[in-house]
């Protein structure tokens, strides 16, 4: 049985043998998170992406942006740290395609307070996938993971993003998308 997943039904494309059976556990996951997703970030995106795919090992977009062409693939297990949810990360990298959320000052700010992520680089330096992957950590516990278990700042971001959703649910009430 195939996932619905709501308005990004209009520009998904599945592409996996139907004869070898269904995708594989890491594209089912993929396909649910998407399902999940907030609908007014859903509805962002299917107005605003010219394709997302999901395949085996890997799910991509690509859409036209204020940055011109963006594609990017998301390779599901393999040259990328693993993410508490891949579709999500790659659905943050999509929004700060489109609407450069990792670039806010609000953002920043958050981003300087955080500590140092593993790997050395502080995450003010990687502000875009900081952005991405504490989007894709959407309860408080593995968001505590990458903030050493400081609650407080777990806060912050966890409302930071609540906002950015909020401020998308007000934007299509307004526009009519």
């Amino acid at each position: 049985m195939t996932t619905h997943c709501g308005e990004l039904e209009q520009v998904i494309n599945r592409l996996w043998d139907p004869d070898t059976g269904l995708p594989g556990t890491e594209v089912a996951t993929a396909a649910r998170d998407l399902a999940d997703l907030e609908p007014e970030l859903a509805v962002r995106l299917a107005a605003s992406i010219d394709e997302l795919w999901l395949a085996e090992r890997s799910i991509g977009y690509v859409c036209r942006s204020r940055r011109g062409a963006v594609a990017r693939v998301l390779v599901l297990g393999q040259g990328m740290p693993r993410s508490a949810s891949p579709a999500r990360h790659l659905v943050a990298h999509a929004l700060c395609d489109l609407d450069a959320l990792d670039e806010t000052p609000q953002w920043r700010a958050i981003a300087r307070l955080c500590p140092t992520r593993p790997g050395g680089l502080p995450w003010s330096v990687v502000a875009r996938d900081w952005w991405a992957e504490s989007f894709a950590r959407r309860d408080a516990g593995p968001l505590a993971e990458l903030l050493g278990g400081d609650r407080k700042l777990v806060e912050i971001v966890m409302d930071y993003h609540r906002q950015v959703v909020r401020d998308y649910v007000i934007r299509l009430n307004f526009s009519g998308e």
